[in-house]
């Protein structure tokens, strides 16, 4: 028997599927589409954690960005910011003193709860209307 196992979409992908739209997208949008990344991440009891550099480089794996140096580096900066944000707001946190020191972090309850409460629809209409 084989078994298949599949991640879920990347939300991140699916909203900005190029690397642009992302790096020009609102600051406040793209926290909210990394944080809802991360609690569709770790609700895969398989991956219970992440770490930023992981979240980077899954937008450019296959079926994702176009591989090219500017644009790696332009999407860092921005996902870095975002993911800085969402720890100053406590939206994510450590696993655990040794697992946090390597970078892994979790969704907090709080960030849960931002998440639960989201608009993502709005979020995704506003996208479409400003380009």
């Amino acid at each position: 028997m084989i078994w298949i196992l599949s991640m879920p979409a990347n939300a991140i992908l699916e909203l900005y599927s190029k690397p642009e739209e992302l790096v020009s997208a609102r600051p406040a949008d793209i926290e909210r589409v990394l944080l809802r990344y991360i609690v569709g991440y770790c609700s895969d009891r398989m991956h219970p954690w992440i770490t930023r550099d992981a979240v980077i480089m899954q937008l450019f794996e296959a079926g994702g960005y176009a591989h090219s140096v500017q644009a790696k580096a332009e999407v860092s900066r921005v996902v870095s910011r975002a993911w800085k944000s969402l720890e100053d707001r406590q939206f994510i946190e450590e696993p655990d003193t040794y697992n946090g020191k390597n970078g892994y972090r979790l969704p907090s309850a709080e960030g849960r709860r931002a998440h639960d409460a989201a608009d993502y629809m709005a979020v995704s209409a506003r996208f479409k209307v400003c380009p």
